[in-house]
């Protein structure tokens, strides 16, 4: 109404008497339509879609177009793709997240002509055009390795060329640094670093240990049998870099065993929360000072049993914090969200949020400092929920801290994802290149780190990280410079100087190590 007031415009939601009075009264469906804009939700899309079929429509626009990624074989693509659209039009903040067959699928939605070519190509010439889903679809899987084995000597730059072809003309990009340059204050972004605590190191090679069948069966290529679940052993290595609390289930023992390692001038079970996790560790160090400097925090974790520890931490501290997550109702989120953006005196300085479920939708303007407790595989996860506080509105500069266990999962997950955004750089940016998440990936990570700390003790090993007061104050200097590390970087569409902003997104911050004992005489 206020950018366009003199047309008229009918929102399609509410319980189903109230869609069915307006259907009638707008001719939706039956007849001559009353109206030049319909706006719904996918809920309600799905609802009233034998209504939506019998309109014929000028143009089709989807708001978060990501959802289509998953191609023909979803049942939202294939409810929106039925109706009878002149033009279809995809908004998205993130055109490519994984790898090359969602881009396929989403320029699928938008030119079903081009789909049919795509087969055309498999059936009939070469499969290098085409996404390896839809290929193995139409070919048997051994004549299509032989195809692709047949098209390998063909140049990357062919390839390359073949996608900015099909993407000409489909795609209109503007980022934060084309329209928001002005009206964002900076943002900082610093990979943390961190030591496991002595029981996560116990754990970590417990679950290794656990699995040693799997993981040989893997190295030996798995010549029959069914092959191992490295994903569900990469899960619980995450959980033992999150926090020991969440692997109780399976090693009771050492959870119950952190209470005799916490700080005994600490209460026993701060202190045994504080000894299992070497993040939660550091975290607390961390809050402590922003607490009392004025600043307020976001924290996202991947694992909502994590947020239940934060949460426990939190009590324990006595800090005043909000929680989101895939639970809680769409009323209780909204006041939720109201209460920590108040100007109230006694508002927390603290909210606890799902990475996914805080992800979109949600305006938290009023924190200036964001913590990713656990990265996500995928990178624009992260990068959406960062964004709560970096967004319009923002007055103060963001600080955004990624934290890390060394030597673990975690450090290859952080290399899996700056892969995929670097993907998109090329890809979207700049042109194509074709990637994914395979096994050998899952193996490289489950193996990153194990020697190291097979080898060690139990104990601390020599040259590990070491957080202390003065290190802690110059992670949170506001005022160190950052010269080039806003995700808004010059240097033109896909230049040098959008991917070097890329990289400072993934800059570790300096940190002191421990020195190694002197050597024995």
């Amino acid at each position: 109404g206020a950018w366009c007031p003199w047309l008229s415009v009918v929102v399609l939601a509410g319980a189903a008497a109230a869609r069915e009075e307006l259907k009638a009264r707008e001719g939706l469906g039956s007849g001559g339509p009353r109206f030049h804009v319909l706006v719904t939700s996918y809920e309600h899309c799905s609802t009233e879609r034998a209504a939506l079929r019998r309109q014929p429509w000028s143009s089709l626009i989807v708001d978060e177009g990501h959802r289509l990624k998953g191609g023909a074989a979803g049942r939202l693509f294939q409810e929106l793709a039925q109706l009878d659209a002149e033009h279809r039009v995809l908004l998205t903040g993130t055109p490519l997240q994984n790898n090359l067959d969602e881009l396929h699928h989403l320029l699928d939605f938008l030119d079903p002509a081009m789909l049919a070519a795509t087969v055309a190509a498999v059936t009939h010439k070469k499969v290098a055009d085409a996404p390896p889903g839809l290929a193995s679809v139409v070919l048997g899987a051994r004549e299509l390795e032989q195809r692709r084995r047949a098209d390998d000597d063909e140049s990357a730059d062919a390839r390359l060329a073949r996608l900015a072809a099909a993407l000409r003309g489909r795609m209109l990009r503007r980022t934060k640094a084309d329209v928001l340059r002005a009206a964002l204050p900076g943002k900082r972004e610093l990979v943390v670093r961190v030591e496991l605590s002595a029981p996560q190191k116990a754990l970590y090679r417990a679950v290794l240990t656990k699995n040693y069948d799997a993981l040989a069966a893997e190295d030996r290529g798995r010549s029959g049998g069914a092959p191992p679940n490295l994903q569900n052993v990469v899960v619980q290595l995450r959980k033992v870099c999150d926090h020991c609390e969440l692997m109780y289930d399976h090693f009771p023992d050492v959870c119950d065993g952190l209470a005799a390692r916490g700080d005994p001038a600490l209460p026993p079970r701060l202190g045994a929360l504080l000894a299992g996790g070497g993040k939660l560790a550091l975290l607390d160090a961390m809050l402590l000072k922003l607490r009392a400097r004025g600043h307020r925090v976001l924290v996202f974790s991947q694992m909502t049993k994590m947020l239940d520890v934060l949460g426990e931490y939190c009590a324990l501290r006595r800090f005043a914090y909000e929680r989101l997550d895939g639970d809680t109702a769409a009323r209780d989120r909204a006041r939720r969200i109201d209460r920590f953006n108040a100007a109230a005196a006694d508002r927390a300085f603290l909210f606890l949020l799902s990475t996914r479920a805080g992800g979109l939708g949600v305006n938290l303007a009023t924190a200036n400092t964001v913590v990713i407790y656990d990265a996500d595989w995928n990178p624009h996860n992260d990068l959406q929920a960062l964004a709560r506080a970096h967004r319009l509105g923002q007055t103060d500069r963001v600080l955004v801290y990624r934290l890390v266990c060394r030597a673990t999962v975690e450090e290859r997950i952080l290399e899996v994802a700056k892969r995929k955004l670097l993907l998109e750089h090329v890809v979207v940016e700049r042109g194509g290149a074709r990637g994914g998440q395979s096994r050998d990936d899952l193996n490289d990570v489950l193996r990153y780190g194990a020697e190291e700390l097979f080898s060690a003790g139990d104990g601390d090993a020599p040259g590990g990280i070491a957080w202390d007061a003065a290190a802690v104050d110059a992670l949170l200097d506001r005022a160190a410079d950052d010269s080039g590390g806003d995700d808004d970087g010059g240097g033109g569409r896909g230049g040098p100087g959008k991917l070097a902003a890329l990289m400072d997104s993934f800059k570790v911050a300096e940190i002191a190590f421990e020195p190694e004992p002197p050597a024995p005489a």
